[in-house]
This record gives structure tokens, sequence and C-alpha cells, in this order.
């Protein structure tokens, strides 16, 4: 809803999803995105997701494409170093 764009509700909501996945030991965040939706694929990519070339094929009432998107969770990424640091029993 155009109305409620650029109001930092999709960072905020973004942010608050890679951390929990992070929390629950995640280390990759993978989205969906039509590829016709610019708007939504800025969004992602402003948010530090990549995409690869990876494409599939969805029906919604008519055959669409969706690119795959994907980003490193940082907070993982920093649990993951700091047990490489710590010393094994």
């Amino acid at each position: 809803m155009p109305e409620h764009w650029r109001k930092g509700i999709g960072i905020t909501l973004c942010k608050q999803s890679e951390s929990m996945l992070a929390s629950r030991g995640y280390s990759v965040a993978t989205l969906w995105v039509l590829e016709a939706n610019d708007q939504a694929r800025r969004f992602y990519e402003a948010m530090g997701f990549k995409t690869y070339g990876v494409t599939k094929e969805v029906q919604l009432g008519i055959p669409l494409t969706a690119v795959r998107y994907r980003k490193k969770l940082k907070i993982a990424e920093q649990l993951h170093a700091a047990d490489a640091d710590e010393p094994r029993r």
C-alpha cells in the first residue's frame, strides 16, 4: 500500500526476521521475488540480498517468474566466528 511505503516498516521487519533466523541457527536467509517487481527487488538488494541467476516459474493465475535472493546472516557469522575463537575442551 503506497501510503505505507518509505516509513521504515520494511527495514524493521527485514532486520527482525534476519535476527530471528540467526538466533535459531540459520546462516543464510532465502526469499523469492517476482521478477517484474522492481521496487521489491531494489529493496532487498539495498538490504544486502543477492541473486545468482536462479529463477522458477510460479502460477498465480498466470505463469510468472520468481527470482531467488540470498543473504548471509551477519549475526550467525559473528556467532560462528566467536565459536571458532574459543578453545575446544
